[in-house]
Formats: structure tokens, sequence, C-alpha cells
């Protein structure tokens, strides 16, 4: 069978580089010594970022993309072709939150010897959940913002092309000592915003009630593999149906299924009665802040309604998003969770969808250098 041009390049870069080697997800401690609060610092963050699924950068052989690691530096490392691009079109590598002790003249070193070595396929090399201070020494290194290579006409940074968001669940939420919910108003929001997410909340609790139907939510368990992608696969399905699709794919959230049984990595799924229609799954980024790399909630009632008998009044069923995770937020509050992190966005529908919940902003930076034919 024919190697995938992604196949080539981790066999080169696995002989080339004494310190790059398949990411294995169960090295949590590798990993967890290098995090530092940020988004792109995490096993389930290297697992999505660099997998080994996407139609455009496949390795069956490492589905979980590489990891360079010396004791002082890390980062992961994947390969992909963007969008605009032909099957027979050579890649780019991506660089994914570069960490440690000298790790910027790593990259610098690392990124000149793929780009002069002619055996390596790649059009260039992108360095993404950078830190303000990587971002600007590494222009002065000769990298370029990613302005002048767009990653994707629509998003340039992809689902960072919009700021991080971090939520603080007490600013939305309290909890009664009986476990009612209370939904707060939102500070520093205009007023309407303010009350948003309250009149959300009670718009969809509404229309629970109307439908006698019951919104749960339960920790994930091995039974609910299935049922995790068919809310992946539709979701992405809904989106192209609605051409919003924009950079990735469902195959890119394989890895993070695959781990959401695994110790440190907190899952939760969710039913209206009994069809599955939420996925969260996150990992703890530090004691009181868990990174949420899978948050999806179907939304199109043509397609969560199609069983029901009664649909003369679906009022306030387009509401269920924010009530999902407003009953997750409820969940790993009870865990010592404080903050979650929701990451950037691609599309400006999530990234609004995120600061109506009050998120404050954490920003994150690319850089790419591009090959220079001879």
């Amino acid at each position: 069978m024919r190697r995938t041009k992604r196949e080539i390049v981790e066999e080169l870069l696995i002989k080339k580089f004494e310190s790059v080697r398949p990411m294995n997800p169960e090295e949590t401690e590798v990993i967890e010594s290098f995090k530092d609060g940020s988004f792109g610092v995490s096993t389930l963050a290297f697992s999505l970022y660099s997998n080994g699924h996407n139609l455009r950068g496949k390795n069956s052989k490492c589905p979980y993309g590489l990891i360079f690691e010396d004791g002082k530096r890390l980062f992961s490392i994947g390969y992909y072709r963007k969008e605009t691009d032909t099957e027979e079109d050579d890649g780019y590598l991506f660089i994914v939150a570069p960490r440690g002790k000298g790790v910027i003249e790593k990259i610098d070193s690392f990124t000149d010897a793929i780009l002069a070595d002619k055996n390596i396929p790649s059009k260039g090399v992108y360095v993404r959940f950078l830190c303000l201070n990587q971002y600007l020494r590494l222009l002065l290194r000769g990298f370029l913002p990613p302005k002048e290579s767009p990653w994707h006409p629509e998003a340039q940074e992809e689902d960072e092309t919009y700021n991080n968001a971090v939520i603080n669940i007490e600013r939305i939420i309290t909890t009664s000592e009986s476990g009612d919910l209370k939904i707060n108003l939102i500070s520093n929001l205009n007023r309407r915003s303010r009350k948003r997410v309250r009149l959300d909340y009670n718009r969809f609790d509404n229309f629970l009630a109307r439908s006698g139907l019951e919104f749960t939510l339960k920790e994930y368990s091995e039974d609910d593999f299935n049922s995790a992608l068919s809310i992946i696969k539709n979701h992405f399905e809904i989106l192209k149906k609605k051409d919003k699709g924009i950079g990735s794919t469902p195959e890119d959230y394989l890895n993070i299924v695959n781990l959401c049984s695994m110790t440190g990595i907190t899952a939760y799924i969710g039913y209206l009665g009994k069809q599955p229609v939420s996925l969260f799954v996150g990992e703890l980024l530090n004691n009181e802040r868990l990174g949420l790399y899978a948050s999806f909630t179907l939304r199109d009632p043509d397609f969560v309604l199609k069983n029901l008998k009664e649909r003369s009044n679906i009022s306030g069923f387009t509401a269920m998003p924010l009530y999902a995770y407003l009953m997750f937020f409820k969940e790993v509050r009870t865990k010592g969770i404080k903050e979650v992190h929701l990451g950037g966005s691609e599309h400006p529908d999530l990234n609004r969808f995120k600061r109506q919940l009050g998120a404050k902003k954490e920003s994150s930076y690319w850089v790419v250098k591009l090959k220079i034919d001879s």
C-alpha cells in the first residue's frame, strides 16, 4: 500500500531527531511536568492538534502524532495539508505548544533543519499555542505572522482565530445546599447580555416541561463510546448542511473519544430523553482549571426532534447548548473546578456564544516559516 506523505515525514523525523518519538498518551507524567495552565499543554491537546486521523494528514501508525521531548523541552508534532491543497500537494509541519528552557532556539534550529532537508515533503512549519513573548521572539528569528500564509481563508489560525475563552464558573452559577441551580446575572456585560444566560436557561427548561422530556448529564463510561462518536459525526454533518464547516473534521476527535476513560480525563455525555445529544471532554490544566477539548451539543431541531410525536411548539429548544454547558459547569464545580478553559474559536458564532457566558480572553499566537524553493 502506498504510504501517505505524513507517514514518510514522520518516519524521517524519528530517524533524524533523537528526541522525536511517537506520542504515547499514557506518558502523562511527561506532559504533566510542563503544564502551565494554558490550553495547548495537555495530553488531550496534543492528541487533538497533532492527531494522525485527519484525512489531510493521516498516519495510522502514529495516531497521536509525534512528540519532541529531551527532558528540558517539550512540544507535539503534526503534519497536514490545507483544505485548499490537492491530495498530491505537500503538507505543513505543525509544532504544538512548545514549552521549556531554550525552546525558542530549539524550534528555530528544528524548523531550519526540516526546511533544508529536500527529502522531507513540507511546504513550511507552523507553530501554534505560543505565548506573546514566544511569538515576538520567533518573529525576530524570521518567522512570519499567520496572515502572511493563512491556514484557512476564513480562519487564518484555525480555532485560535478568535481568542481563547476562560469561564469563571462562580460568575455564572451557584448551587444551593439542596442542589438547586441558581443562574447569576453576569457582571461586566451590558444589561441585556447579563440576563441572557438566565433567560435562555429558563427557555429550554420550559421546552422540557412542555414536551415531557428530560435532559440528563452523566459521567462517560466505555458503553457510551458509540454514542459519543455519533454525536461528533452528526455535529459535523449539521455544520456541513449549514455551510459552517471550517477547518476541523470529525476524525480529529477520534483520539479524544478513545481517551475518555483514561485516568485524569473528565468526560460527560448528555441525553435528551434517550437520545445522546451532548458530549463534554476535558483535562485538568492545574488544580482549579479544566481545559475543555470536546464540547458538542446537537442543536438542529429537524435532526434531534424528528422522533417527537408532537412538534407544534419547539420554542426554547435552540437554547439546549447553553443549558448543557450550565449542567456541565454544575457537575465539574462539585469536583473543585473553578475555571473552564474553552479554547479558541474558528467561527464567529461560537466565539459570540462564549462571550455571552462572560468568558475572559486569553491570547494565543501562531507563526509560520515557509520553505523557499531553490
